[in-house]
């Protein structure tokens, strides 16, 4: 599936998530997670906003500390992040944390102006109408 076309047009994030946030591995194979890993695998969604903290941002700065760098958006998962080539970023197992100690990853496509390795808040969603009839006139894996 071009992940670009399932959201073009549409004001939604694409996004892959972490291979321990997915059942089994890998393609349509629905949430996983446990273990303070959040199941968020193929086609699921979330509603969330960035974080002022994140990934090699100045732990210094008053703004790191805390608050919102966004508004709120909605992200569906529409990739993987495997571990393998990934190690730094995508834990393999739910419970397993990464190289910066969160169980959850979730690489944007193309996050939102101003944000780079921001933290992001979420909670999962049924996605959006629109966006699910999208995903199933694009889609073989029907859920």
């Amino acid at each position: 599936m071009h992940t670009g076309a399932l959201i073009g047009g549409l004001p939604y994030y694409s996004v892959a998530s972490a291979q321990s946030m997915w059942k089994g591995c890998c393609w349509c194979g629905g949430s996983g997670g446990g273990r303070g890993t959040m199941g968020l695998g193929c086609f699921s969604c979330a509603k969330g906003r960035f974080l002022r903290s994140g990934y090699g941002l100045d732990s210094t700065d008053q703004a790191y500390r805390s608050g919102f760098a966004s508004g709120e958006i909605i992200i569906v998962v529409a990739d993987l992040c495997p571990h393998q080539g990934n190690e730094k970023w995508c834990p393999q197992w739910a419970g397993q944390r990464n190289q910066y100690g969160a169980h959850n990853h979730l690489d944007f496509s193309h996050p939102p102006p101003g944000i780079d390795n921001n933290n992001f808040v979420f909670t999962p969603i049924r996605c959006p109408r629109d966006l699910r009839h999208r995903y199933h006139q694009m889609s073989k894996c029907h859920r």
